[in-house]
């Protein structure tokens, strides 16, 4: 009787590891990487299961969280359209990486490019392709939605989504983008082997043997994670360890990019000489290197287009600076209407109306 009883608790187990998705194995390959090393996964699952490897950013955001003033509001009005509350949390940078990701969307036409004040939404002169999640939580694999980790509700679904296929989203939660040329397409969260010649899938190797349930996945993390960002690690929804990743290169905090400053200030001189000398474009100018050259995104709940106004309003004030004694002093060719007109304006558009537009544009 005892060793019937010892049998079936053996049974039991086996029956109930086997079910949730077990895993067994060498997990992670280190606890710590540089932003921009290839990181790696190994173990095993139970045979003929799919695999699903969450890596979620552990410290999560919510709406809530930022302290930006039109971010709030434009987050408050959004979170309502897309079906996520101000209290809904998710990892900024998260990925499932999987040999099924047809399971959480699907690979589609994407449109960009013209002008966006003759193109409609979802309209451009120019096309490309990139994954959509389902639209709706529940339209997700019953399986797939049970391993997503921290993912686990519907609020929590949608406001993914939003975060990644938004171009607000990406440029004030992710600051992370997949493109084309210059141009952000999205933001990855569903990740699958290279072979399938998807420019998101690019770096990242899914290699899972159903027969014996034995895989090994390595991606390559976002060069500009910042410094000391700890992830968790789920395999089928069990969190089997964590890594952090660590400062590579000089981070800029306001830029929430990597780059060797020495092109920054270079850059800069060089846009500021322009204005100095020109005194047209100086803005658009460092606004084109801020976005082209620098990538600057700004920290996680502020949107990109509020870092990039402090710089630009820099110019117009240490440019007069410079020049104004020449100009005003000793050529006296200042036409002061002017100038002090040009001067209310700036006041107008920097403390009232320039940050609602240049977000939006």
């Amino acid at each position: 009787m005892k060793k019937i009883f010892t049998h079936f608790i053996m049974m039991t187990l086996v029956l109930l590891f086997t079910a949730s998705g077990s895993f067994a194995g060498d997990g992670i390959s280190a606890s710590s990487y540089k932003a921009g090393d290839v990181v790696e996964v190994t173990g095993k699952i139970a045979p003929g299961q799919d695999l699903y490897l969450a890596i979620a950013q552990a410290k999560m955001f919510a709406p809530k969280d930022t302290n930006g003033a039109f971010e709030i509001k434009r987050l408050k009005k959004d979170a309502k359209k897309r079906g996520f509350t101000f209290d809904t949390s998710i990892p900024p940078l998260y990925y499932m990486i999987t040999n099924v990701p047809e399971k959480f969307g699907k690979v589609g036409k994407k449109k960009f490019g013209g002008p966006s004040v003759l193109m409609k939404k979802g309209q451009g002169i120019y096309s490309t392709t990139m994954f959509y999640l389902k639209k709706k939580f529940n339209d997700v694999d019953a399986v797939a939605r049970k391993m997503m980790g921290p993912i686990k509700s519907e609020e929590q679904w949608n406001f993914l989504r939003y975060a990644n296929e938004s171009s607000y989203g990406i440029n004030t939660i992710v600051k992370e983008s997949n493109r084309t040329g210059k141009v952000t397409i999205f933001s990855k969260t569903v990740i699958g082997d290279d072979s399938s010649g998807n420019y998101w899938d690019k770096g990242t190797s899914v290699k899972l043997d159903k027969a014996t349930g034995e895989f090994t996945v390595s991606f390559k993390s976002f060069r500009h994670t910042p410094p000391d960002t700890k992830f968790d690690v789920y395999v089928n929804n069990a969190k089997i360890g964590d890594y952090n990743v660590t400062k590579n290169g000089f981070w800029l905090s306001k830029a929430y990019r990597y780059m060797n400053p020495i092109w920054i200030v270079l850059g800069a001189v060089l846009v500021g000489t322009y204005f100095s000398m020109i005194g047209a474009a100086g803005g658009m100018l460092m606004a084109a290197f801020q976005v082209l050259v620098v990538n600057t995104m700004g920290p996680v709940g502020i949107n990109a287009a509020n870092v990039l106004k402090p710089s630009n309003i820099a110019l117009t004030l240490f440019s007069p600076l410079g020049s104004f004694y020449q100009f005003a002093v000793v050529e006296k060719r200042v036409a002061w209407p002017v100038g002090l007109s040009f001067g209310a304006g700036i006041f107008v558009g920097s403390i009232w109306l320039g940050k609602y537009v240049s977000a939006i544009l």
